[in-house]
């Protein structure tokens, strides 16, 4: 299994449960916890969790600070064990690819670690695809500035970057889109639903609506260690506007635009076109017009007037 993070963590003691790996043919899961507990002295922060998750599926763990989701990712993950319980990986020969919260910021410069992470994965070959995810997250610019001078935006472009390299079968994120702009969200929601298409199997923690409502067909709200309620939507219908600059080099594509059913406006000055949707709609804009080659100058959110 690959794993590749950015997190380390300290145990009191050596756990008596691990985490195994089993070929159990006849579940239609990919990964189950059964009874998993942690405590870090007489802190008990998850209480006793069962959980499974089947190919394809993408699971969201929701809650305040310090409820236990991120202990918990980290420990399906592999990042760290439980005090008790188990976790099982039911296939053989999983990729397994973690986007931590937060990597650690030390002197090596960004396309030197993308390249060890090629090396790492042993998939050179991925060489083209780590190109297109530096002009995609525009990181080109930073390629020769060590990872200690980012920022933490750019920070986590990097820990997403290393992470989508493969089309794995598991992947983990830990608050993957914290500082990123709206833009580099809606490249990253594209990205990782092309990856569960394929069957890349998500489990997330997260605060973000955006990738929540996205992404999500299992949502899990944690309070103080435990489950307290799983709901297909946590958030209300909102009001609010997407609104997309677009580069617009030929008259047919403003056409073409004006006649999707999901865009409320498409107002074009010369080469540029201010379109606006609804923000529930956005993503379909965005899908559009990455399949059709038009550039996104800009996107932002507003009220309607």
């Amino acid at each position: 299994m690959n794993h590749n993070t950015g997190n380390t963590e300290t145990e009191n003691k050596e756990p008596q449960n691990i985490i195994e790996i089993s070929n159990v043919v006849e579940t239609p899961n990919i990964i189950e916890a059964k009874n998993i507990s942690k405590s870090y002295g007489k802190n008990l922060v998850l209480d006793n969790i069962s959980f499974t998750c089947k190919r394809g599926e993408a699971v969201a763990f929701m809650g305040p600070n310090g409820c236990g989701k991120s202990t918990l990712l980290r420990i399906l993950s592999q990042v760290t064990t439980p005090s008790s319980g188990r976790v099982t990986f039911c296939e053989k020969d999983l990729e397994v690819t973690f986007i931590p919260d937060h990597y650690e910021k030390n002197n090596i410069k960004v396309k030197v670690f993308l390249n060890q992470v090629l090396e790492i994965y042993q998939c050179l070959e991925h060489k083209q695809r780590l190109e297109e995810l530096i002009d995609v997250f525009n990181m080109r610019s930073m390629l020769n500035t060590p990872l200690k001078y980012l920022s933490k935006g750019s920070l986590q472009k990097v820990a997403i970057i290393q992470a989508l390299l493969l089309d794995s079968d598991l992947l983990f994120m830990d608050e993957p889109l914290s500082g990123q702009d709206m833009l580099s969200k809606m490249h990253f929601v594209h990205q990782v639903n092309e990856m569960k298409k394929k069957g890349t199997t998500l489990i997330m923690a997260c605060h973000d609506k955006d990738l929540i409502d996205e992404l999500a067909d299992r949502i899990f709200n944690f309070e103080n260690g435990k489950i307290v309620a799983r709901e297909d939507s946590l958030f209300p219908v909102e009001s609010k506007l997407g609104i997309f600059f677009l580069d617009i080099r030929q008259d047919e594509d403003h056409q073409q635009l004006e006649q999707l059913n999901f865009v409320h406006s498409c107002v074009k000055i010369g080469s540029k076109c201010k379109v606006i949707t609804q923000v529930k709609d956005s993503s379909k804009l965005f899908t559009y017009c990455i399949k059709e080659g038009i550039h996104i100058l800009k996107y932002e959110e507003g009220e309607e007037s």
